[in-house]
């Protein structure tokens, strides 16, 4: 029994570190766009001497076009995400009761990360 707990706690730990690596490369994708808006607002401003509203109908579209990518990048990972469980699912149904527990708050906690991540994003695009 001691190689199947430990062979369980390997499926867990990276079934878990699947979906957080998937989270982070969403994170830092959002990143990396915000601080490519910010940059275009800058360069937009000083090539164009655009006016405050010009800027701020530049940015408006940018945050929609964002908004929509940032969507498109979320379906991803929730595919991923669901790709992931399905294939732990025969696994899962092999394993003891404690480990099947341990695999499940797993997945609930990449869950609820993704959902602070999504709100954040959405958040910051409102601002």
């Amino acid at each position: 029994m001691p190689n199947l707990k430990e062979s369980t706690e390997s499926v867990a730990d990276a079934a878990k570190n699947a979906a957080y690596v998937a989270i982070g490369l969403g994170v830092i994708g959002f990143q990396r766009a915000q601080v490519r808006r910010q940059e275009l607002s800058k360069e937009f401003s000083e090539r164009f001497g655009g006016s405050g509203d010009n800027i701020q109908a530049t940015i408006d579209a940018a945050k929609a076009e964002l908004a929509k990518q940032v969507e498109k990048a979320d379906t991803r990972v929730e595919q991923l995400l669901d790709r992931i469980e399905a294939g732990l699912g025969p696994i899962e149904a092999r394993l003891p009761e404690q480990a099947r527990t341990a695999v499940t708050k797993a997945q609930a906690q990449a869950r609820q990360v993704g959902k602070q991540v999504r709100e954040k994003i959405i958040a910051t695009l409102a601002a």
